[in-house]
Parts: C-alpha cells; structure tokens; sequence
C-alpha cells in the first residue's frame, strides 16, 4: 500500500526496457494504489505515456519499494510534468539494489593494518587496541568518490594491495550544516579491488568493503547515501 511505505518528496525511478531510467520525484500520495510523481517540464522529457506500465522504484527512508504501475493521466503544473499513475503489483521492498553506492566527495583518512591488529579492533569494539596502531603508517589520506551500505570507493597515491586491511575516518564537515545523521564514525574496510588510473601519474582507484560493521553503523550509511540522492531530484 502506498500511503504506508512511502510519502511525498521521494525519488522515484521510472523504467521499462529498453528505455533508459527516468529519476522523478513523488509530489502526492492519493490512496493506497494511486499517486502523483513530477518531473520537471524543462530539458529533455521522460517520454513517458499514458496506459503504459512501467517499473517503479521508490526511495524511501527505510530501503526501496518496488512495484508495476501505469500512467492513468499526464498534465502541466506550472513548470512541472505530473503523471497520474496506478499501481498494477503490490509493493515489495527491495534488498538487492541496498547497497547501491552513490558518488560523495569528501577527504577519507587511512591507516594499514595488520589482519591480526584489524580483527582485534573489531573483536574489542575499537577499545584499548586502537591505540596501538598509531605507528603503523599514520595515517595517510585519500580522497572519498562513493559510498554505499556494503563499502566505499576511493582514489589514492598509495599503492594498496588487494586484501590489506584499513581503518579509516571519514571527513564530512562539508556536510555539516546540511545534515545531522552523518555517518562519521570510524570503519575497518578491506581493499578488494585497485586498479591504476592512467590519466594520473601514480593515482590509484581502490574499492574497499566493510569489516566488523554493525547493522546500526550500515543503516545510517544507507540513509547518507538516500539523502544524497534525494539531494540530486
């Protein structure tokens, strides 16, 4: 049912094959299976057509909810293209696109660890054994690109081999006045991916996953990574 999962202001996804994804936004929920999604009027258009069904994914603060809708209605308010549209499926929230990554630049801190030291970090709860890693290449820095709920992408000087574990800080102060629920707590992440960017002398992209995190830590992530989108409506 709409008017219990998701509310006005989301970003909803629109797409059927083989038309490329239309990112809208939820202006109104009318019922339980009818609501109003807009876009705006200038640029290109959607495209979308009247008594065609289309997939739709809704970004709700909680996770995605997909479901089979058709457009029952399109109309002009002010600068805005609204389509009417019925829902033609139950709504199901989606577990495999929750860890979506979403670009967000900001400057990631670093240190290399042994696996022994990352393991007893986590095992300790980042208590009496994180100091002891202060000597151990303290603590180089980096650039974050994205982030999702199963791990990060960076690009760095450092030439960081697949395996090698890290406990990094990340630095949103540029986010500080936008959003309070920042996730800036400390992570331990294993590197599982490199690969040299050439258009850079000694600039390397690393795709890192999450180690030891706890549920709580991943589900502000998540809602990090729906506020920057919802950022881009």
């Amino acid at each position: 049912m709409l008017d219990k999962f998701v509310k006005a202001g989301i970003k909803v996804a629109v797409h059927r094959e083989p038309l490329p994804e239309y990112n809208l936004e939820l202006q109104k929920v009318l019922s339980g299976s009818e609501a109003v999604i807009t876009g705006s009027s200038s640029g290109s258009s959607p495209g979308l057509d009247k008594n065609k069904y289309y997939t739709l994914d809704f970004y709700a603060r909680d996770g995605i909810y997909k479901c089979s809708a058709y457009i029952t209605s399109i109309y002009n308010k002010k600068d805005r293209i609204c389509y009417k549209i019925q829902t033609a499926s139950p709504l199901r929230k989606e577990d495999r696109r929750r860890y979506q990554r979403y670009p967000c630049h900001a400057l990631i801190s670093y240190s290399v660890l042994q696996k022994e030291q990352a393991l007893d970090i986590i095992k300790n709860n980042w208590g009496e054994a994180w100091p002891e890693t202060a000597g151990i290449q303290w603590f180089k820095h980096a650039s974050l690109e994205d982030i999702g709920g199963g791990g990060i992408r960076i690009t760095s000087r450092q030439r960081l081999e697949k395996g090698t574990y890290l406990a990094c800080t990340l630095d949103f102060a540029e986010y500080s006045s936008k959003i309070q629920d920042k996730p800036d707590f400390a992570l331990i992440c294993e590197v599982v991916h490199i690969k040299k960017l050439y258009s850079e002398r000694n600039l390397f992209d690393v795709r890192l996953k999450y180690i030891g995190i706890t549920e709580q830590q991943r589900e502000k992530i998540i809602r990090f990574v729906f506020w920057l989108e919802r950022q881009k409506i």
